[in-house]
């Protein structure tokens, strides 16, 4: 029986197989990309497709196979084919889902999914049930199984060679798939060739599954999943294309964060943890390594007079001359508010360090302008190195720190190399923050009590209640001793805490006693800066039965500038609580005079340094007198503290200042001694509540 071809069939039926080679590259290149559980996904829904299309083309050329006979196929042996096409396909993709290429499972692969092929096409060819039945050519036979054997491990060594291309893949997926194409098809007309069908054989499944049927079938539906599943492939080739980017944009984003993080927000210097990092990068090198650790002295009063606005400015115009003079080979960072820390590298001479230490000094005190001000600072050095004074590269930054606090100590603007006996004062240091804590931990601390009078009429209008420690074996500690060690250690909100609660337990038991003493207490500004600190003072007077009346907070013109806004928000809460506000020191500050109409508090306190020269100095009298009559064209109190003698508190009066404060009247008492001065003083025996 003479056979015959439709050419548009065959055309159609190479396109499927291009179709499904390209769509099964795609599929292997997501496999090696993929993770475990996708990689699963992908080999199921990639079988399902390959297959298909493999299927697909093999029944495209059947139908592009005409004989003189009408045909059908029967549908269970077309089913079965299917799955056999199906199952060579999972056989290639789950080789695929291996990521290493080894010749030996390839050869094993590629054989088992020729064979698979194989058994498919002639499985289909089986469907016709042909009476009598197909007899095959040996030779093209044999020859069509070594095509689909070959083809299969050709496809598979295209996969693996695919997926490790990264330039053209396109074209290369493009080609390949045509080489593809060619082999199935090719296998699939020799094995078309190799068929003999016996003249007048007839075909025992004509009334089955149609020609028209099986075309509508196989074109359609093939076409259709072909059709699917090259566009998901190649949105999920896009996906993946859009998520490498991002996840490169991601990586340089987190490369320029760790970039930031390394650097100090203010001056672009590296900050402690870069400083750190490399002190441990050239720790592993052996080589002599130093650390000259760098404190401003006198920056606090810039800070405090001029504002931080310029305090930053300054701070960046020094961190620059550091760097200078330091040299571009070292490390210079800032650690702390004034505080930089330089890594010399490959140094631990005496002589080279100390002239380095020179051109620090020099630079910083060099006069900064910025603006209309001219700044003049100096700096305190304290220098350790490595080996030289320890073995440990990490102590380093400590044992220089010791050192500068040693300069600190013994009049500053100078350095000091680092030596054995400091760890004594370091021990020391660690000793009295302990003594501290105790102190706390068994409220050593009470308070003393210091009146504030009316000039005119002596009576008592207030006291301010100060902080002191009744250290167990010292006796009574001076505050200035003991409070730079508290904010140092971070311990001062605590004992903050503490003066409110005696200065309130002190206002219940003379509220007791009918006598209503207004009484005030400094507020340090990490006191004042914690959430909810006007809340807490609220909840404390209510907890003590105080009026709020009673209770001034004295704070000082550094809380102010340290975030005016929440500053402002603050003092309006207390303000609506009816708790009085006290601005301490008024005078020393740059930005006093603009600020009060804004922050409006109760009470100006004038520093000392003012009234100390008030009756010999007529300039003191020409800034003291406009401060007390602004203040009270602001409807505010003023407070004169520092009153040694009477000359003073007669300038006083006649400029009508509100109320005195100092020796000449009384000095800071405590709340028994408190008690009976105020009994014997005559227009002080009553003062009701």
């Amino acid at each position: 029986m003479v056979a015959s071809y439709d050419l548009l069939l065959v055309a159609l039926s190479y396109l499927v197989a291009a179709m499904a080679s390209y769509t099964a590259l795609s599929i292997s290149g997501r496999l090696g990309q993929a993770k475990q559980d996708d990689s699963r996904y992908w080999r199921v829904g990639g079988a399902i497709v390959m297959g298909t299309g493999i299927w697909s083309m093999h029944f495209t050329g059947m139908l592009a196979f005409q004989l003189p006979v009408a045909l059908g196929y029967d549908i269970v042996r077309t089913l079965l084919s299917w799955l056999l096409a199906l199952g060579a396909c999972w056989v290639a993709l789950s080789l695929l889902s291996r990521h290493a290429f080894r010749w030996r499972s390839v050869l094993a692969g590629g054989g088992l999914m020729g064979l698979g092929i194989s058994a498919m096409h002639y499985t289909g060819m089986a469907a016709l049930m042909m009476t009598p039945a197909i007899t095959y050519r040996p030779g093209l036979f044999a020859l069509s199984v070594l095509v689909a054997i070959g083809a299969s491990i050709a496809a598979l060594v295209i996969c693996f060679k695919l997926r490790q291309a990264r330039r053209h893949l396109g074209w290369y997926q493009l080609l390949a798939a045509q080489v593809m194409a060619l082999a199935i098809t090719g296998m699939h007309y020799t094995g078309m060739t190799a068929a003999e069908f016996a003249p007048g054989a007839v075909c025992g499944a004509r009334h089955a599954l149609s020609v028209p049927m099986m075309a509508t079938l196989v074109v359609g539906g093939s076409l259709a999943l072909l059709t699917i599943a090259w566009i998901v492939t190649m949105l999920d080739a896009r996906l993946e294309s859009q998520t490498a980017k991002l996840a490169a944009s991601l990586r340089a984003a987190n490369e320029e964060l760790l970039r930031i993080n390394a650097r100090d927000s203010l001056t672009g210097l590296a900050n402690r943890r870069a400083f750190e990092a490399k002190l441990a990068e050239l720790q592993a090198g052996g080589d002599a390594l130093s650390v000259a650790f760098i404190d401003l002295d006198g920056f606090k009063p810039v800070n405090d007079s001029l504002g931080h606005q310029v305090g930053d400015e300054v701070l960046v115009a020094v961190g620059q001359r550091l760097a200078e003079a330091g040299g571009r080979r070292n490390l210079l960072a800032r650690v702390g508010g004034d505080e930089f820390i330089l890594l010399v590298i490959g140094a631990r001479e005496r002589p080279y360090l100390n002239s380095l230490a020179s051109r620090l000094i020099e630079a910083v005190r060099e006069p900064i302008e910025v603006g209309r001000n001219m700044v003049e600072l100096s700096c305190s050095i304290g220098i350790a190195s490595y080996p030289t004074d320890t073995d440990e590269v990490k102590r380093l930054i400590a044992m220089a720190d010791s050192a500068m606090y040693e300069v600190k100590r013994s009049g500053k603007n100078h350095v000091r190399f680092y030596s054995p006996e400091l760890d004594l004062a370091s021990g020391n240091l660690v000793e009295r923050q302990r003594e501290l804590r105790n102190a706390l931990a068994q409220r050593q601390f009470m308070l003393y009590f210091q009146p504030k009078l009316n000039p005119y009429s002596g009576e008592l209008n207030g006291v301010e209640a100060l902080v002191r420690w009744q250290h167990p074996e010292r006796g009574i500690v001076a505050p200035q001793e003991f409070i730079p060690m508290m904010e140092r250690f971070g311990l001062i909100v605590e004992l903050g805490n503490q003066v409110l609660e005696l200065a309130l337990q002190a206002l219940q038991r003379w509220l007791a006693a009918d006598r209503a003493i207004p009484v005030a207490i400094n507020i340090s500004p990490q006191q004042f800066g914690r959430d909810g600190f006007a809340e807490h003072i609220i909840a404390r007077l209510t907890h003590y039965g105080v009026p709020h009346r009673l209770l001034t907070l004295e704070i000082t013109e550094t809380v102010v500038m340290a975030d005016m806004a929440r500053t402002e928000a603050v003092l309006n809460r207390l303000r609506e609580a009816g708790i009085p506000v006290s601005l301490d020191d008024f005078g020393t500050g740059y930005s006093s005079l603009s600020l009060l109409r804004v922050l409006a508090p109760n009470e100006l306190k004038i520093d000392r340094s003012f009234i100390k020269d008030l009756a010999q100095s007529p300039a003191a009298r020409v800034i003291v007198a406009p401060i007390i009559e602004m203040a009270h064209s602001l409807g505010m109190t003023v407070v004169a503290e520092g009153v040694e003698n009477e000359a003073q508190a007669e300038v006083l009066r006649t400029l009508g200042c509100d109320e005195l404060q100092g020796f000449h009247y009384a000095r800071p008492m405590t709340g028994e001694d408190f008690a009976r001065w105020c009994f014997e003083q005559p227009s002080l025996a009553a003062v009701p509540a």
